[in-house]
């Protein structure tokens, strides 16, 4: 069949003005919601055609996704757009373009097997023909653009298959700009709600309390993405001790954050009623296997703390040994047995009692402080840690950890959350 020539009102000039039209209208625009319609409006004027349709492709699903359709009767082109229609890469016509990456003009679209008349039944619109084009960036499928039924003429021509291929190159700079620009909004809307969060989990962390010259307690944390699963806790007693906590719930960010959120819930319920370390820990891990269910666990390092005579009576479940440093040198606190807690109901844990000397600290710190590692993989190591807490002669010693470690780690990437606290006595 040999097509009808291009309308004498629509000249070969006319089609390059109106791509050089279309090419200044997409620059100014950078929203999806508002450039999809202007594609189809234009694609439709470029091509002199009754109606025109995009269809996105979801690479996660591997199937082109009807996204918008404008025509002569916008109910209908609504009536496409609510059936949720999906083409895989080789189904219709427009799967046919996306798979091979090659247009297609279609005469008759009725007598064309690949036409998914579908479509038609469901908006009430009659295809009778149609122009068919890939929207890509290099190798990258990004979707396809079609124009149906050439308005005053039996057909659309070769020109018109020519205009809508260079349209649709416009039409992938477009996509891809308000693509990225969307993807850095939603970045910053992600990341402020991460400063409200990171805000509202050092809300939670206690105001650790003012004991006097001779005897304190110093504490911070670093979570290693905005929020974290490490935390401190210092809990007052009714006899003035304190129960002093150091959590490490397993993985890191906002996950992590929100579990770590329950746990110190319940750390705090049965710290009103429980005094004793041990029974604290062996509580806690009861309630954390709810709410655990076998997927995660958390380290903690639980003590109590006199700060008039000095002494501290501790356990823990699962986490790294307290450092007891003081003028002669420093030790790990042995003795110390327990699972994490979330992992089996029947755990028990053990205590053990350390009295502070004058210019003596018991310093806890979770798996974070050891594993900061360098750019090269080497890490922090519990050898760096000993050395910092050596070289520090009064208390407290734990923002010299910190400080060795922000240097320690300064060209790498922060990979666990960090956490260090300690209590002295001069």
């Amino acid at each position: 069949m040999t097509r009808a020539s291009t309308p004498h009102d629509y000249t070969r000039a006319d089609r390059l003005k109106g791509l050089i039209e279309a090419n200044t209208a997409l620059a100014h625009i950078e929203s999806l919601e508002e450039l999809l319609p202007t594609l189809l409006r234009l694609a439709q004027d470029v091509t002199c055609a009754e109606g025109a349709s995009i269809l996105l492709y979801k690479p996660e699903k591997g199937v082109l996704e009807f996204t918008l359709a404008l025509n002569d009767s916008q109910a209908t082109a609504r009536e496409l757009m609510q059936s949720g229609m999906e083409f895989k890469l080789g189904q219709g016509i427009a799967g046919a373009v996306a798979e091979t990456r090659k247009p297609l003009i279609i005469d008759n679209a009725y007598r064309d097997d690949r036409f998914f008349k579908q479509s038609d039944t469901t908006s009430g619109f009659t295809t009778r023909s149609l122009i068919c084009v890939p929207i890509t960036n290099k190798d990258d499928l990004l979707g396809v653009v079609q124009v149906v039924n050439a308005k005053n003429r039996e057909n659309f021509d070769q020109d018109d298959l020519d205009v809508l291929q260079s349209f649709a190159d416009l039409a992938a700079v477009a996509l891809l700009r308000a693509q990225m620009l969307e993807a850095m909004l939603r970045e910053e809307r992600l990341r402020a709600q991460l400063d409200v969060a990171a805000s509202i989990q050092e809300n939670f962390l206690p105001r650790l309390p003012d004991l006097g010259a001779n005897t304190g307690i110093w504490a911070k944390t670093r979570p290693a993405i905005h929020v974290g699963g490490d935390f401190y806790d210092c809990v007052p007693m009714e006899d003035g001790s304190f129960i002093l906590a150091v959590v490490d719930v397993s993985g890191k960010g906002l996950p992590a954050a929100l579990v770590a959120t329950s746990l110190w819930t319940h750390l705090r319920t049965i710290c009103s009623r429980v005094d004793a370390p041990q029974d604290i820990l062996s509580q806690l891990n009861m309630r954390m296997i709810d709410v655990f269910h076998g997927e995660l666990f958390a380290t903690i390092a639980l003590a109590r703390f006199w700060p008039d005579s000095g002494n501290v009576i501790m356990s823990s479940g699962g986490h790294l040994p307290p450092i007891y440093v003081d003028g002669t040198g420093l030790r790990e606190i042995e003795g110390l047995r327990g699972l994490p807690i979330g992992i089996e109901e029947d755990t028990s844990f053990t205590k053990v009692a350390v009295t502070l000397g004058a210019e003596s600290s018991l310093v806890f710190v979770t798996d974070g402080v050891t594993e900061a590692r360098q750019t090269d993989g080497s890490f922090f190591g519990s050898d760096r840690l000993h050395e910092s807490l050596r070289c520090m002669g009064s208390c407290p010693r734990g923002h010299t950890v910190m400080t060795h470690i922000e240097e320690w780690a300064c060209d790498g990437t922060q990979n666990d959350d960090v956490t260090v606290l300690e209590v002295w006595r001069r």
